[in-house]
């Protein structure tokens, strides 16, 4: 199972390869070590708190080894997760139990969290919440351990539904140039898809159908198309899946930090292109003599160090830019230097919205511009919160979407 995990091993060699010369990877080495060592004193601490709760009904070794079990859960997902839900019945279960347990604890820990604040303010402030709460809130443990799970499962219950049920989302573009079109240009953008770990071939069968359903003059694929290796995803009916998407110009794509990290970049791009998908690996195309298409290059994914993005200047420089330009990248990055190379419109992914509150609140510190619409000079920038999930396939505070765009001239 670790043997055939390609993500895996190739985040091995990435570090090996990079480790004492990209001072980026050694951040997220060091980052993913404190996550670990957070993840562990958190199971202790709601380990403790759940046996104050519920110690009167079960005896110590076994809740101990629940505990044990349920916390390796996990990091059993995350190595089995290169196994993918086309794959034997035992990855695919522990898969599924590890990140539904994930976000389980995600949020009984901010639940218990939330509860021993109160506890706190409550020995720290007797005087001025002794009519609010009672001397030892919460006054029935038990009570209250059950309430958090309920609770808890109430919410997973709901991103299931916002996960496994995508919307469409449009939007209206207006230009300031000439679009030599007899009607709007409609774009549908997908991203995120992260087919092969959680995400199946039914998921793309829906998937592909509804896109169809738009009549789309173009189809973006924005990156982290599948989650797999390669060898894998050959395994599956992927390629027949995904070739079903129809557009009248044609399916295009660009390669995402996952597509990475799963296998080597070029095979990645002959399989895509074997089922129809047009990659832009720093490349621009002129459409319909209408209007440019440029896909951007990753800068980096996880531990690959950089990768040789060109400057958006470099890929736009040369055009015509008295036609519309539609820049595709995974990553929404360098808006500014979109707009003054001279992109009209930009596209991008990755961000999933956050996927689970308050993860959402996060992801709009740490990126330009983490979903939806925006405006930056004549620059239009969409972000789509992404059609799959990455981990846990929970939604809360985002859902799941296919984009669509019905582009405007003047």
């Amino acid at each position: 199972m670790i043997k055939n995990n390609v993500k895996m091993t190739t985040h091995v060699r990435n570090i090996r390869e990079n480790f004492l010369t990209d001072k980026k990877v050694r951040n997220h080495l060091l980052g993913m070590i404190m996550i670990v060592i957070i993840y562990s004193l958190l199971h202790v601490y709601v380990g403790v708190r759940g046996w104050q709760a519920f110690g009167s009904f079960v005896n110590m070794p076994l809740y101990v080894t629940t505990v044990a079990f349920l916390g390796l859960l996990y990091p059993a997902a995350f190595i089995t997760l290169d196994q993918g839900r086309e794959s034997k019945p035992l990855p695919k279960a522990i898969a599924y139990l590890g990140y539904y347990w994930a976000a389980f604890f995600f949020y009984a820990v901010m639940a218990v969290l939330t509860i021993d604040f109160f506890r706190l303010i409550n020995k720290v402030s007797m005087s001025k919440l002794e009519a609010l709460l009672p001397d030892s809130f919460p006054s029935n443990l038990p009570a209250a351990g059950i309430s958090v799970v309920f609770f808890v499962g109430f919410l997973l219950a709901i991103g299931t539904l916002m996960a496994r049920f995508p919307r469409v989302r449009r939007y209206t573009v207006k230009l300031a140039k000439e679009l030599k079109l007899d009607r709007p240009l409609k774009v549908v953008v997908l991203s995120d898809i992260h087919y092969g770990s959680l995400v199946s071939s039914a998921d793309l069968n829906i998937m592909s159908k509804a896109v169809n359903d738009l009549e789309p003059d173009v189809v973006l694929l924005a990156g982290d198309i599948i989650d797999n290796s390669l060898d894998l995803i050959r395994k599956t009916p992927f390629s027949d899946q995904i070739s079903k998407l129809q557009a009248k110009y044609g399916v295009f794509g660009v390669l995402g930090n996952h597509e990475y990290a799963n296998a080597d970049p070029d095979e990645t791009i002959e399989l895509f292109e074997q089922a129809g998908i047009r990659m832009l690996k720093d490349q621009t195309i002129r459409l319909a003599d209408s209007f440019y298409l440029a896909g951007r290059n990753e800068k980096r994914s996880e531990f690959s160090g950089l990768l040789g993005q060109k400057s958006p200047n470099e890929l736009l420089g040369e055009l015509d830019h008295e036609l519309p330009i539609i820049m595709m990248q995974h990553q929404p990055n360098d808006l500014p230097m979109l707009e003054l190379a001279g992109a009209d419109v930009s596209v991008a992914g990755h961000t999933h919205r956050g996927q689970m509150f308050p993860l959402n609140l996060l992801s709009r510190k740490k990126y330009e511009h983490s979903f939806g619409y925006q405006k930056i000079g004549r620059l239009q920038n969409i972000v789509s919160s992404g059609y799959g999930t990455w981990g846990p396939p929970i939604r809360l505070g985002s859902r799941s979407e296919i984009v669509l765009l019905e582009i405007e001239g003047r």
